[in-house]
């Protein structure tokens, strides 16, 4: 069972689904794609979203019935100890803010504040076509400053790796 952090653009178009389709609505392929990727996750793999996406769903659209049915699928991903130093040396390397906070809460995240089950994702799936393409391409300066990390860490910090970051378009692709 894999674990996937479900970034923004994912949430926000699987709630435009969810609310269309009670309203009897046409999907967009986007939105498509989001609800499919939200039901075979949820299904067969451990979901995840930001705590920032998390108060979106709970404050701002909190109304909506979608929104619940989303938080009722996923949990928050918590971030833990030398994720804002990961986030500090990914914006070195040109991530913006928002990328490098993502990619690092992916790595240096967990279930509970205390006493987490487990250390970083298995991937985060996105929209953002730019994200992903960045972060493959520079998969191999991007590792060797992660490795520079890990390797002073005491364990379980130094038993972190990297997510992958995938295209929503890739993750239906490689399921079917």
């Amino acid at each position: 069972m894999n674990r996937y952090l479900l970034n923004k653009g994912v949430v926000r178009r699987t709630v435009e689904a969810l609310f269309k389709i009670a309203l009897d609505l046409y999907l967009t392929s986007e939105q498509e794609q989001a609800l499919n990727v939200l039901r075979h996750v949820a299904t067969y793999h451990e979901a995840f979203i930001t705590i920032e996406t998390f108060h979106i769903l709970k404050t701002k659209i909190s109304k909506i019935p979608s929104s619940e049915i989303i938080l009722s699928l996923t949990e928050v991903l918590v971030p833990v100890r030398y994720s804002r130093r990961w986030a500090r040396r990914l914006r070195d390397q040109n991530f913006s803010g928002e990328d490098a906070k993502l990619l690092s809460m992916a790595t240096f995240g967990t279930d509970k504040i205390i006493g987490g089950t487990f250390l970083g994702l298995d991937a985060i799936i996105t929209f953002d076509r730019h994200l992903a393409e960045k972060f493959n391409a520079d998969i191999d300066i991007i590792n060797e400053g992660f490795q520079s990390l890990i390797s002073s860490l005491k364990e379980p910090y130094s038993n972190a790796h990297l997510p992958e970051v995938i295209t929503v378009g890739r993750f239906l692709e490689d399921i079917i």
